[in-house]
């Protein structure tokens, strides 16, 4: 064996040990959030995933934002309702810039999506 592939193999390690801690955390941490929002809880497991996927800082962020969305449009009463109309709006709005800008059918899915969980969390913290 050379020494670069002992090198891949121990990286490979290092990360199946950190996702299972990262899991860990991630169940624990929406236990103990159950009490809490369901948007933060959605973050939060959002969040984890975008960062176990591969994605780095920037996985956990969208997971993150994606997250809260979709946990905000799962509260109940006034906040969820200002979540649902927020989310209806924001990807609206996401979808014609993703188009507009060039992006074709793929920006506006991608605009949609993120305008959507943005408006969702956005209007579920306005109510």
């Amino acid at each position: 064996m050379s020494y670069g592939i002992m090198k891949e193999e121990k990286m490979r390690f290092v990360k199946i040990i950190f996702a299972g801690a990262v899991t860990i955390g991630i169940l624990l941490g929406s236990i103990a959030a159950d009490a809490s929002s369901r948007t933060g809880t959605g973050a939060l497991v959002g969040a984890g995933v975008g960062a176990i996927a591969g994605g780095g800082v920037k996985g956990a962020v969208k997971g993150g934002l994606i997250g809260a969305g979709a946990g905000a449009v799962t509260e109940k009463g006034k906040k969820g309702k200002a979540a649902r109309k927020g989310g209806a709006v924001g990807a609206a709005g996401g979808a014609a810039i993703g188009l507009i800008s060039g992006g074709g059918v793929k920006g506006a899915v991608k605009g949609g999506l993120y305008g959507g969980a943005a408006g969702a969390t956005i209007g579920s913290v306005t109510k």
